[in-house]
């Protein structure tokens, strides 16, 4: 755990909400909470470095760009099998969150991965192909039918 200060505080709520679209956004966040534009950089490399912030990108809408289908895979993988299969799921391009999950008594399901493709025909091919590079036959798909809420995890 990781003590912040005041202004760091504040930017990090800054941080959460979309980067605003002008020539120099850093500068304007940074007025925002008191700092210069050099000292936002400088901190968000700090915090990048130190894995405090893992990644810092953009978020693209998969629907917009073709992507209309997605599917939670669920994968019945052997535990000494967990590593070796979620590496080859998350290498996938049209995979975007790769998960183990404890398991209730009677589930088989411990991975999980977020398939995103053009139809529900292409979601099903790419999980064949997966069974077929993984040996692991034992999965479901299920489709998304409406989503309620979509957002990144904020804090502060």
């Amino acid at each position: 755990m990781i003590s912040l200060s005041e202004k760091e505080q504040r930017l990090v709520a800054y941080l959460q909400e979309s980067v605003p679209l002008v020539k120099e956004p850093f500068a304007l966040i940074g007025e925002k909470v008191g700092m210069t534009e050099e000292a936002v950089l400088q901190k968000l490399k700090e915090w990048l470095s130190s894995g405090i912030i893992r990644r810092f990108g953009g978020v693209v809408s998969h629907q917009q760009v073709g992507r209309r289908a997605n599917a939670m895979s669920l994968w019945a993988v052997p535990p000494e099998r967990i590593e070796e299969v979620a590496q080859l799921l998350s290498a996938r391009p049209e995979v975007t969150h790769c998960y183990e999950r404890e398991c209730p008594k009677n589930w088989q399901y411990r991975l999980f991965a977020m398939i995103h493709a053009s139809s529900e025909n292409e979601c099903r091919r790419i999980a064949q192909t997966i069974a077929q590079q993984t040996g692991i036959n034992d999965y479901q798909l299920l489709f998304t039918v409406k989503e309620f809420k979509k957002t990144s995890l904020t804090i502060i």
